[in-house]
């Protein structure tokens, strides 16, 4: 099961992990998110007995079921070995303006993605729309996934980070439903608890960035600051995009 792409990655990937583990709050505040749900593409920060880092996949394999992994490559990458298995994957998405305000904070803050100096409209122009972001092309990516979906659509669940924030109660019963899983309303609570957004920051064990201040990695976790940063072109531009590429797919992003 893997949740893909921020923002709301995180999010989501403690959420599916109560829902997978009766939610077990207990253990969730002992371990750090990236052993409970390990990044597929990084490398894990524990070592081993000889001081080596530890082989992310050995590590994976020794996990018990249910497993629950992370990852921001696209479809091409999975999509043999899912459609075999069928692996369930959780996709957090979001307005792609907010996602984009996020994104480049997000340049602004790690280290190793070169700490961002330039501007909104540089980041705009030279990352964006050139698709040079690291995490690659959001287009793309849903585009893609989106695809699949409607081939598979007992895989694949969409989340809306909109909709979280406006009833996370109800998400984390989607998410758990998509699942096939069974939670007490009990539960439910727990994890809303658990998971709210000044719950998350003051969280040690939640912090997917390392290198990156915890307060600053959970900014704000608001809707609608995109119409600080983007121009009217530039909304043009991503609106022109979510219609032709999103919305034929039943992707819809707005509300």
């Amino acid at each position: 099961m893997l949740p893909l792409l921020p923002p709301g990655t995180t999010w989501l990937m403690e959420i599916a992990y109560l829902v997978c583990n009766n939610a077990d709050i207990i253990s969730a505040r002992s371990r750090h998110l990236y052993e409970r749900a390990p990044f597929i593409e990084a490398t894990m920060p524990q070592t081993g007995s000889t001081g080596e880092p530890i082989v992310q996949f050995d590590y994976i394999l020794r996990q018990p079921p249910p497993r629950v992994l992370k990852t921001h490559l696209g479809l091409k990458f999975f999509e043999r070995s899912i459609r075999k298995s069928g692996t369930k994957v959780l996709i957090p998405i979001r307005n792609p303006k907010d996602t984009l305000v996020s994104m480049y904070h997000f340049y602004q803050l790690v280290p190793t993605l070169g700490v961002f100096t330039a501007s909104w409209d540089q980041f705009f122009e030279h990352l964006f729309v050139k698709k040079r972001l690291v995490f690659g092309d959001y287009f793309d990516f849903y585009e893609a996934w989106g695809r699949y979906r409607t081939e598979n659509p007992d895989q694949v669940l969409f989340v809306r980070y909109e909709d979280m924030k406006r009833d996370i109660s109800e998400a984390i019963r989607t998410v758990t439903r998509f699942l096939g899983k069974s939670l007490t309303e009990e539960q439910v609570a727990s994890i809303k608890e658990h998971t709210t957004f000044e719950s998350m920051k003051k969280n040690d064990n939640v912090c997917p960035a390392p290198e990156a201040p915890r307060e600053l990695f959970f900014r704000k976790g608001q809707v609608g600051e995109w119409v600080n940063y983007f121009s009217k072109s530039q909304a043009e531009y991503v609106d022109r995009l979510v219609k032709e590429r999103l919305e034929p797919l039943g992707l819809h992003v707005y509300d």
